[in-house]
């Protein structure tokens, strides 16, 4: 039933997560250093407002960066920070393109949702992998079922979406901005 492709569709190098990261765990240790220093409660809250940030980080970081080894008799998904999980390919139902909200383009995207049995489904989200198109044919090749399109319902969706992608344009400009004033003061 299943034909043999091998393939590997590896992620973007998540920048922005790891960098973010980074700077709260230093945070993280310059708030518990002043704790000791200083004495002072606050520092113990910063540093467990950073705990759960990094917690949140570390999940998006995981759920949106996976690595995708497609083997003959199953698929191995590793994500970023955890271990490899093996799929066997009788597990899987089926995929479906989800149309969900993209900071990009149009603001409206399609992504892959590979749907498992038992509900749970793996998301792989279109701005991480630079071969996406290449995903659907694999997945075609290895003859799981696609299980169709599924919008988003909500008659104001579009004007949603650009509204999503010109607030980071217009996020972006401020940010450069400020840092033109704080460069020329």
């Amino acid at each position: 039933m299943y034909s043999k492709p091998k393939r590997t569709f590896e992620h973007d190098f998540p920048f922005t997560e790891i960098a973010f990261i980074v700077f709260q765990f230093f945070v993280l240790v310059g708030s518990i250093v002043q704790y000791y220093k200083r004495n002072e409660i606050q520092y113990l809250f910063i540093a467990f407002v950073v705990l759960l940030i990094l917690m949140v980080f570390y999940w998006i970081t995981n759920w949106r960066n996976k690595k995708l080894y497609f083997k003959n008799d199953s698929l191995l998904i590793k994500p970023y920070f955890k271990r490899t999980e093996v799929i066997p390919y009788e597990q899987i139902e089926g995929y479906l393109l989800r149309e969900t909200y993209s900071r990009y383009g149009t603001g409206l995207d399609y992504h892959i949702h590979i749907m498992l049995k038992g509900g749970r489904n793996i998301n792989l989200i279109k701005e991480v992998y630079p071969e996406y198109e290449r995903i659907q044919d694999t997945l075609n090749k290895l003859g799981i079922k696609y299980l169709g399109k599924r919008q988003m319902k909500w008659k104001y969706k579009g004007t949603y979406a650009r509204l999503t992608v010109y607030s980071t344009t217009l996020v972006i400009i401020l940010f450069l901005a400020l840092q033109l004033i704080k460069f020329f003061k």
